[in-house]
C-alpha cells in the first residue's frame, strides 16, 4: 500500500527539507562552465546582453590592450627616428607629453575594447557579430604592429 505523504502537516520538515544542506561542490559557480550553456549563448541571443563572458574573450581583451601598449612604445620609437604621427588625436596627445600620449591612447583603447566586449552578441552591418569583428580587429593589429615592426627596422638602419 503506497502512503500518501501531507506537505502541509506541522511535521513536514522533519521529514522533508527541499533546502538540505550540501556537501557537493557546484563546479558552475567557480567558473567552469558557463551559466546559460552554449546553445542559449551561441545563437538564440542575438543583440543581447550577457553576464558570463567566455575565457577567449578576456584573452582577446587581454591581446588587444598588450597590443596597444606596444603599438604606442613602437610610436614613440618611430617618432625619436624621425617619424611623424598622422592621428591628429594622438598628435596632440604626443605634444603634451609622452605619459600623457600612453595614458590617452591606452585608455581610448581599452574603453572602445570594452564597449565591444560588452556588445558582443550585437550584430553590425547585418553581417556579422562584434565577436567577430573583435578576432578581426586582433588580427588587424597584430598586422600594424607587424608593419610598424618592419618599418622601426628600415628607419634604424637608415640611421646608422
Amino acid at each position: 500500500m503506497i502512503q500518501k505523504y501531507n506537505f502541509f502537516s506541522p511535521n513536514a520538515t522533519k521529514h522533508w527539507e527541499r533546502r538540505r544542506a550540501s556537501v557537493s561542490l557546484n563546479y558552475r559557480h567557480l567558473g567552469y562552465e558557463p551559466r546559460r550553456g552554449l546553445s542559449a549563448t551561441k545563437g538564440s541571443h542575438k543583440n543581447s546582453y550577457v553576464d558570463w563572458y567566455s575565457a577567449d574573450m578576456l584573452l582577446v581583451t587581454i591581446l588587444l590592450s598588450l597590443l596597444s601598449i606596444f603599438d604606442s612604445l613602437i610610436t614613440q620609437q618611430l617618432l625619436m627616428l624621425g617619424g611623424s604621427e598622422e592621428n591628429h588625436i594622438m598628435a596632440i596627445a604626443i605634444e603634451r607629453g609622452y605619459g600623457f600620449f600612453m595614458t590617452t591612447k591606452f585608455s581610448l583603447t581599452s574603453l572602445g575594447i570594452i564597449f565591444l566586449v560588452i556588445h558582443k552578441n550585437f550584430v553590425i552591418f547585418k553581417a556579422f557579430r562584434v565577436e567577430q569583428f573583435l578576432y578581426f580587429l586582433l588580427f588587424a593589429y597584430s598586422a600594424l604592429l607587424i608593419w610598424e615592426t618592419h618599418l622601426l627596422n628600415i628607419a634604424m638602419a637608415a640611421s646608422f
